[in-house]
């Protein structure tokens, strides 16, 4: 799927705003935990629990041979809250952000 205007990744927030105002389902603490899951379902079930939309770069995915349906990630079970999940299991790689 094509978005026409995404937020741009990096793209500054309002400073004045909290974080959990703008996206609050990203911060809701949740009891988390999974091994050897590919990206792309837990991108999937991270927007389907939190409400927020996850954008996957999939162009920037391809110049890195990163295939989010095959690269498997693990999280150790643990309480968290859903914006440390998408940061954990993208390792920085600057692939997916929430929308």
């Amino acid at each position: 799927e094509s978005l026409t205007n995404p937020w741009p990744i990096g793209w500054p927030i309002d400073k004045d705003r909290p974080r959990n105002e703008t996206a609050p389902g990203l911060f809701e603490q949740v009891e988390a935990g999974f091994e050897d899951v590919s990206l792309a379902d837990v991108l999937s079930a991270v927007e389907q629990a939190c409400g927020t939309r996850v954008i996957v770069d999939y162009e920037k995915c391809a110049t890195r041979n990163i295939d989010p349906a095959t690269l498997k990630v693990s999280l150790p079970k643990k309480k968290t809250a859903w914006i440390l999940i998408l940061r954990a299991v993208t390792g920085g790689m600057g692939v997916a952000a929430p929308a």
